[in-house]
């Protein structure tokens, strides 16, 4: 189970958001980039960035502070929000950034354009699957599609796509503990490789998800418990994560 440290860019700072509430906004560092070195240097192996005026937008702001993280590390990185044209991801591509988040993106583009986006690129798409209250959420996770989680991941299924990212947006950012009970049914209708996201807030939410024994879960993003010191990121990486890396 890979460890992945999120990093958050708003305003041209390192941020976290509560239930992915614009207004409940709390800065954590001025410079992403200085966040960044720093979880590479504490042993991350791939880490989260999401552009969060981008995917309020719908398309990048911060792109310049994204290239670069990805320019200056060592590490991969894989970046979400307000990624919605394929020039976007190749841009991204183009600067080194490994993969590549599509939210928005999937449910508002037809299936051939996603089977063309992913005959182009591949393994580098990842599905974001932004949950509120069993619906989909889309656009920065204001607007909510009344489509069945697990029909959704059908589709994506269908399509070819190798990962998603799973994220409880009522429990993003408040550190109030895993949805278990979503994280079973994402798992169970995916074949997909699946990354964990929203809630953390302890070591002992990481032995709950670990002892789900998902096959296919491959890691799990981690964001405010990080930043205020609940899990020590070399610790959680020295028990949890395969050897073998992203």
């Amino acid at each position: 189970m890979i460890i992945i440290p999120a990093i958050d860019i708003k305003d041209n700072k390192c941020v976290r958001l509560s239930q992915g509430k614009i207004e409940n906004v709390e800065v954590f560092f001025d410079d992403p980039l200085v966040v960044a070195k720093k979880w590479e240097e504490k042993g991350a192996g791939l880490i989260h960035v999401v552009d969060l005026d981008g995917a309020f937008q719908g398309k990048p702001v911060h792109f310049k502070i994204i290239k670069k993280i990805a320019r200056e590390l060592s590490i991969p990185i894989q970046v979400g929000g307000g990624i919605r044209q394929e020039k976007t991801i190749e841009q991204y591509l183009d600067i080194g950034v490994k993969r590549i988040v599509l939210g928005s993106a999937l449910l508002e583009k037809g299936e051939k354009e996603i089977e063309y986006l992913l005959k182009k690129f591949g393994k580098h798409l990842i599905a974001g699957i932004d949950v509120k209250n069993d619906n989909i959420a889309i656009h920065g996770w204001v607007q909510k599609i009344e489509k069945p989680v697990e029909q959704f991941i059908h589709n994506l299924n269908m399509m070819g796509l190798q990962r998603i990212i799973y994220t409880d947006i009522h429990r993003d950012g408040m550190m109030s503990g895993l949805n278990i009970d979503m994280i079973k049914k994402v798992a169970l209708a995916s074949k997909m490789k699946i990354i964990s996201s929203g809630g953390v807030s302890s070591m002992e939410d990481l032995f709950q998800l670990q002892s789900l024994g998902i096959s296919n879960l491959e890691g799990v993003i981690i964001g405010k418990a990080l930043y205020r010191n609940e899990i020590v990121l070399e610790e959680a990486i020295n028990i949890f994560q395969k050897k073998e890396g992203a």
